[in-house]
């Protein structure tokens, strides 16, 4: 996939901080709103405690800042990538997109219309996911200010 939009953002000029790979970073942004983890603090506990999330951050701990900022910085291109990614599955054989004729049979199946899936409905489903998002990470940071929500109380 075309990940160039990731990368123009940032200086090649050597001043600045190091930034995460942004391969790495839009990796685990589809791979924790593909499992349904929407919260950017939740994806930072993850990358400390969950198997599939610290292979694809190779062993480093990102801040939950970082994880929302970047979501927030490149929001139209990872929506890009979500559509990109059933297209690169399409391909791929692992799912399967053509056309389905009707006659107007009735039968009992375990198929319905809120299961069938448009790229209307997909891009509709993708917007969905980003204001959630949005939406967790500022409920969040008015609750936790800086913090990243699970530290110990003080005694």
């Amino acid at each position: 996939m075309d990940l160039s939009p990731f990368y123009g953002d940032y200086r090649q000029d050597g001043w600045g901080g190091a930034a995460h790979h942004p391969k790495a970073m839009v990796a685990l942004l589809v791979y924790a709103y593909c499992v349904g983890v929407r919260s950017s603090r939740q994806i930072e506990r993850a990358c400390y405690i969950d198997v599939a999330f610290r292979v694809i951050c190779a062993g480093l701990f990102l801040d939950h800042t970082t994880i929302a900022r970047f979501r927030s910085r490149h929001e139209q291109a990872l929506k890009h990538v979500f559509s990109s990614s059933l297209r690169l599955c399409q391909r791929a054989g692992m799912a399967k997109v053509g056309l389905v004729a009707l006659d107007g049979t009735k039968m009992a199946a375990n198929a319905s219309m809120q299961a069938n899936r448009t790229k209307e409905t997909i891009d509709q489903e993708v917007e969905k996911i980003f204001a959630e998002a949005a939406a967790t990470d500022d409920a969040e940071d008015a609750t936790f200010g800086t913090e990243r929500g699970d530290e110990p109380r003080a005694t």
